[in-house]
């Protein structure tokens, strides 16, 4: 698949996928910042995908008891945080792990210091999905794609999704019209008949099966599911930025643990964020599948990580969405806050 333009103005749905992935920290935390760096009046700013983490983070006084403050700035796309950190502007973030792939690829001065394990469904947000017209006109199945328009979002886990389910089902990549667009520029694609097919993210997978779409492939089983988590090079060197990083964390991990037993208290937080002027009635089963699927916590860097990356790397490779063959090996660094995150709890 020929990549074109990967500045891809994704919808709300990508940060919301960007945000299920980071979560935010948890109330009267301990903190494990080392004793001997002093974070009065430090800042640790951190990209916050569509707006959720600062919600998240007033809601569970994730910032009670620290000795820093936590800045929460909003991106749409986890490409665009990245970029940030890259920049210099924040000293966090999050992305999936096609974007990861394309960061390595593009060798940007970053590295990967934690990663959230696979959700309780890996890949579920996500699936490739057939009109009700198409469908009752034979497109039942991804070989139904040959010769067919497919809509996706380049540079995203929707496309991997797409590469890897076109493969096994043994359609040449070729043979397929990619039509680069948002997750709503999609979904209203797929209504109007512009194209036969699209990959969804939730929730505009939700509504456009509630519209009569019928699932050709789902990520679940198809995508690891991790999420990786930036820090620029001089961050990382920050001493600061390092235990505020370390304190936030454990934070987070606390939280989570809370939030995936509060399930009425997390479905509200996604309702009000991403839902606010839709009816309870269409909110509530919006936010309940996004809940569903968010249940994640912070996981070590091990093998196993790092061999789900180099397997997403080795595909885009051999496709030709990256140019040269990837150590992804080179793009993590596990041992910055190995410590930490081998002592945190599980989230289950």
């Amino acid at each position: 698949m020929k990549i074109g333009n990967r500045k891809v103005k994704l919808a709300m749905s990508l940060a919301i996928v960007a945000a299920i992935s980071m979560g935010t920290v948890s109330a009267n935390a301990a903190s494990s910042a080392p004793k001997e760096v002093d974070l009065s009046g430090y800042t640790l700013t951190v990209a916050d995908s569509g707006g959720l983490f600062k919600v998240m983070c007033a809601a569970y006084s994730c910032d009670t008891g620290a000795d820093y403050k936590i800045n929460w700035v909003t991106f749409a796309t986890g490409p665009e945080a990245l970029a940030a950190a890259v920049g210099g502007s924040v000293q966090m973030a999050s992305t999936g792990m096609a974007p990861a792939v394309f960061a390595a690829a593009a060798k940007q001065p970053v590295k990967i210091v934690a990663v959230t394990a696979p959700q309780r469904t890996p890949g579920a947000l996500f699936s490739v999905v057939a009109s009700k017209k198409s469908f009752d006109a034979g497109l039942t199945t991804m070989a139904g794609l040959r010769g067919k328009s497919l809509a996706l979002s380049m540079g995203t886990e929707g496309e991997y999704l797409a590469i890897v389910a076109l493969k096994k089902a043994q359609v040449p990549l070729t043979s397929v019209g990619f039509n680069n667009l948002g997750p709503a520029a999609a979904m209203s694609a797929l209504n109007t008949g512009a194209v036969g097919a699209a990959v969804l993210v939730e929730p505009f997978l939700s509504m456009a099966k509630a519209a009569g779409a019928q699932v050709l492939a789902t990520g679940n089983g198809n995508l690891a599911g991790y999420f990786a988590f930036w820090q620029s090079t001089k961050t990382m060197k920050n001493p600061k930025a390092v235990a505020a990083t370390n304190d936030l964390l454990v934070r987070w991990q606390k939280m989570y643990k809370q939030f995936s037993i509060d399930r009425t208290g997390g479905i509200a937080i996604f309702s009000k964020t991403f839902f606010p002027t839709y009816p309870a009635a269409v909110a509530t089963p919006l936010a309940t599948v996004l809940y569903d699927g968010s249940v994640a916590g912070f996981a070590p860097i091990d093998d196993v990580v790092i061999k789900a990356f180099q397997d997403e790397a080795d595909v885009m490779y051999q496709v030709g969405n990256i140019k040269r063959k990837l150590n992804m090996a080179n793009w993590f660094d596990a041992k910055l806050y190995e410590k930490t995150l081998k002592a945190l709890p599980k989230v289950k």
